[in-house]
């Protein structure tokens, strides 16, 4: 989740466990953990409640190890051959996507070959979009689960999942399907009855931070939806969220250019070639933006 402390090890949290001398008449102790689970990265966040300091909890990021990589954001794909040993291909990607209907993706990934041939993939594979996220978030969960320290095992958990704020309601419901198919929630594993959209992460996340007394705005730009949304957010209370209007917006490889870079690249190119300004296009200001 945006905006939390900065990743630690794991094993930070494990230490601290002395800290927290046990009762018999205290509550259990209680982790806190937030996934964000996406359409081409994932990543898990937890904290905790320490009782000499109940008003802020103490958070980590994850630094998961999903096959050969290991990172606090790993891609969101499954080896084909954990659906058949004896198929030899690429990796199952992109299922969160199958979780749309049609006439609610953009017409770009409707047109992606690499959408259509990895949703023809899970098909051969017989799998729905549904198993595909519930075994994900399975692998995701017993890799984070794994590496907590076995006295912390009777722990209970509270997981949060974030969303997208716009995300259709029959999209939100069959996710909810993957998380019970995936058999991670227990008498000790339980889930926040309500879905926390990207905004509301950052905001709890920013507040957390009481004395920075600066105003933060948080920007969400998602994959291949191409979701652009702008925030400000007030971590003083009462808590104030307010929605910045975006402007036209381009995608130029890995970063979004927006209306504000438009006009510094425009403030660039007439300082160094006054002239040069005048017979340059938007649109070609727009592949100078995209090639370089």
């Amino acid at each position: 989740m945006a905006g939390l402390h900065e990743p630690r090890e794991d094993s930070l949290m494990q230490s601290d466990d002395s800290t927290c001398s046990a009762s018999t008449d205290r509550t259990p102790d209680v982790i806190f953990v937030g996934i964000d689970l996406g359409t081409c990265y994932s990543g898990i966040s937890y904290g905790r409640f320490y009782p000499q300091d109940l008003a802020f909890p103490r958070c980590w990021i994850h630094t998961a190890t999903l096959g050969d990589v290991s990172g606090s954001r790993v891609q969101t794909r499954i080896p084909v051959n954990y659906y058949d040993k004896h198929f030899k291909g690429p990796f199952l990607e992109w299922f969160k996507m199958s979780l749309f209907r049609n006439e609610n993706l953009p017409d770009d990934v409707l047109r992606s070959s690499m959408f259509t041939e990895l949703t023809i993939l899970r098909k051969r594979l017989k799998v729905s979009a549904v198993t595909a996220m519930a075994d994900y978030l399975k692998l995701l969960w017993s890799d984070f689960h794994g590496s907590l320290d076995y006295s912390m095992y009777d722990f209970e958990y509270n997981l949060i999942i974030t969303v997208p704020g716009n995300w259709p309601v029959y999209v939100r419901q069959m996710m909810l399907e993957a998380i019970h198919k995936a058999n991670i929630l227990s008498d000790k594993v339980h889930l926040i009855p309500k879905f926390i959209s990207d905004a509301e992460a950052a905001s709890i996340a920013l507040v957390l931070d009481l004395i920075k007394e600066h105003n933060g705005t948080w920007h969400r730009y998602s994959l291949p939806h191409k979701e652009s949304t702008a925030y400000k957010i007030c971590p003083r209370q009462p808590l104030q969220m307010e929605e910045i209007t975006r402007g036209e917006c381009i995608f130029a490889g890995g970063a979004l250019i927006d209306n504000a870079f438009m006009n510094i690249l425009k403030a660039k190119i007439k300082k160094k070639h006054p002239r040069s300004i005048i017979d340059n296009s938007e649109e070609q200001l727009r592949e100078i933006a995209h090639d370089y």
